[in-house]
């Protein structure tokens, strides 16, 4: 487990985009499969969920992530 802190622009992004299950104790999980990508000149984070770049989806091949 790695406890992050307030990180409120991440809460917004997984309200948005994972998926989230209630627990009967009343906790909330998010399952969020998604890749991120940071583009270094400006720090711009891209988060890739449905359609992959042409060598991320290589990458999944080649390491059999798809599974």
């Amino acid at each position: 487990m790695m406890r992050l802190g307030k990180q409120i622009g991440l809460t917004n992004l997984l309200d948005k985009y994972a998926e989230r299950i209630h627990t009967k104790e009343g906790k909330i999980y998010y399952s969020f499969p998604g890749w991120f990508e940071i583009i270094p000149d400006d720090f711009h984070v891209v988060l890739h969920d449905k359609e992959y770049p042409e060598d991320l989806k290589k990458y999944i091949v080649d390491k059999e992530l798809g599974r």
